[in-house]
């Protein structure tokens, strides 16, 4: 007997199909488990096999991983996600257009891992479900205030968290994600999206705001707030992206979409200090900033 489970993320519901029992309360996804099902916009099936090998003759050609994933295409450049676990691959993913299957083999510890939700969001691929609808993940801390979003980016270690923690205790924003924020543009305006995943914040809350700005961070003696455009806005904003690069569709796709996000939001550059006062200068010079645009 098959179960179902509807997810919603970045505006997205997402049916998976499970020839197994499930049990949503170790997810880590919980947050984002609907109570009642809707009108799916993907459905993700999955299915138990004996064999997994007849995939990797299907799909020969490897093209990327990342940690334990391992990418193949095969000649039409369909992508395969293969889930290697103890040198050995347990499961592929396949995701098209039409919909997703994921087969996993049998292994009682596997099946067992599955069946209490331990890792079954890992087998979902999620980067690429968000690509088929033009949605982007961004490395960044995601606040909220006033019921806009201001996304703070920068590579790891450079201090997005302690921005995001200085507008909490400033001016009593919300950090909906210590690391990671959903993009999409919807009716016309580009959304930020809460995640389930969030690195090591521990802050993840399922929530969706308007963006009001982008702001890059590097560490300064002072605090120096600038507008970016153009080339310097485009690396900043992509470079931090969830890119898979060795798909020459998804690299085209981003660069895309990454043009127009920095054509539309506002991206400003911030050089800028650990202190209370980094908050009141880039707060100004964004007011500023978009006093100046109305004008």
């Amino acid at each position: 007997m098959r179960e179902e489970i509807y997810y919603r993320l970045a505006g997205i519901t997402i049916r998976v199909g499970l020839d197994f029992s499930y049990r949503s309360e170790y997810s880590y996804m919980r947050d984002f488990i609907l109570d009642y099902p809707e009108k799916p916009d993907y459905c993700l099936e999955f299915e138990k096999i004996q064999d997994i090998t007849a995939f990797t003759k299907k799909a020969p050609h490897f093209v990327g991983e990342f940690y334990h994933y391992h990418f193949y295409q095969d000649d039409e450049e369909r992508e395969y996600c293969f889930h290697l676990k103890d040198a050995y691959y347990h499961a592929v993913t396949i995701l098209e257009k039409s919909g997703g299957k994921c087969y996993y083999i049998s292994e009682g510890w596997l099946f067992e891992k599955i069946r209490n939700g331990y890792q079954l969001e890992n087998f979902f691929w999620l980067e690429k479900i968000f690509q088929m609808f033009s949605c982007m993940v961004l490395h960044s801390c995601h606040i909220q205030m006033d019921g806009r979003a201001i996304l703070f980016t920068a590579p790891s270690g450079t201090g997005k968290s302690t921005q995001g923690n200085l507008w909490v205790q400033q001016r009593g924003a919300e950090v909906i994600n210590g690391d990671r924020t959903a993009i999409r543009k919807v009716n016309g305006q580009w959304m930020a999206y809460g995640l389930p995943f969030c690195g090591t914040s521990g802050i993840h809350r399922n929530h969706e705001e308007p963006i009001r700005a982008i702001v890059v961070l590097r560490q300064y003696p002072e605090n120096r707030p600038c507008v970016l455009s153009g080339r310097m806005a485009f690396s900043a904003v992509y470079s931090e992206l969830t890119v898979n690069a060795w798909n020459r569709g998804f690299v085209e796709s981003a660069t895309e979409w990454t043009m127009e996000l920095i054509s539309e939001v506002p991206v400003y550059g911030f050089l800028c200090t650990k202190e209370t006062e980094a908050v009141d200068v880039l707060e100004q010079f964004i007011a500023q900033t978009e006093e100046g645009t109305k004008i």
